[in-house]
């Protein structure tokens, strides 16, 4: 078996399908290829390593190989290899799909494109509205949901600007809660400690008695921190996961082999 002809085409600026647009699927790479054989490399038994990485290097060259990924998360379709990425690879994209937040995809939002936004990428085109004094109308319109959402946004939006201004955290007081001293901590200082307490795998019995708190608020409020957590591991997962540019053989990019084969 042999991987088709690499396009000489290069693409440096993130691409996006919208909406109900599947005019992306006639650009592929894997296109061209016999549907038996298709088959076979894309929807392989997990043991067959040769056609997962035929696969995968057919997947390298391909012109839309990020709109692929994105399409499969959206449409939660879970398997064979999709956007160079296997089942397995994809399983935890898939899971925190709603924590994507994608800077792109806000921009090209904003610009009119119908897109598939996830609930972090909604609240984040909420505080880019709020930079650009966007009124819930025209929220609205670019998400296309009703005004009332939109406000809702907005006022989310400006309650973490709030807490982000009064964010300034004494971390020698967040270091004394740890030490084991108890302490009457007060935003953003608790929610500072909280993500500290997780991250040392404090427990909850010990978090109540540090806050003057009951056991079951304490147990809820590390839960909260451990989404948080999660949250930022999955930002960072999607980043280093997600496919960037093509390039072509002999650009630097194509000779470091960076992006998903890394991951891979």
């Amino acid at each position: 078996m042999h991987a088709p002809t690499p396009p000489t085409t290069t693409s440096t600026a993130p691409e996006f399908a919208s909406t109900g647009d599947y005019q992306w699927h006639d650009r592929t790479v894997c296109r061209t290829i016999e549907p038996d054989l298709a088959d076979t490399l894309f929807f392989p038994n997990p043991s067959d390593f040769d056609a997962i990485r035929e696969a995968k290097e057919i997947c390298q060259w391909c012109p839309v190989r990020r709109i692929c990924l994105d399409n499969a998360l959206e449409t939660d379709a879970r398997h064979g290899i999709r956007g160079g990425l296997t089942r397995e690879e994809r399983l935890p994209l898939h899971i925190g799909l709603r924590y994507r937040r994608d800077e792109a995809r806000i921009e090209a939002a904003l610009g009119g494109q119908r897109l598939h936004l996830s609930a972090a990428e909604r609240e984040g085109l909420a505080h880019r509205a709020l930079q650009e004094n966007l009124s819930a109308e025209d929220l609205a319109a670019i998400l296309r949901v009703t005004r009332k959402y939109a406000r809702q946004l907005l006022r989310d939006a400006r309650r973490n600007v709030r807490r982000a201004v009064e964010a300034d955290v004494d971390t020698g007081l967040v270091q004394s809660a740890l030490d084991g001293t108890p302490t009457d901590l007060k935003q953003p200082h608790r929610r500072a400690y909280l993500s500290a307490a997780h991250d040392a795998r404090v427990p909850y019995t010990e978090v109540a008695r540090i806050l003057g708190i009951s056991l079951s608020r304490a147990a809820e409020l590390l839960t909260e921190a451990a989404q948080r957590a999660e949250d930022r591991a999955y930002a960072q997962l999607h980043k280093r996961l997600a496919p960037t540019a093509v390039t072509t053989p002999g650009t630097p990019a194509a000779q470091n082999r960076t992006g998903l084969e890394t991951a891979a």
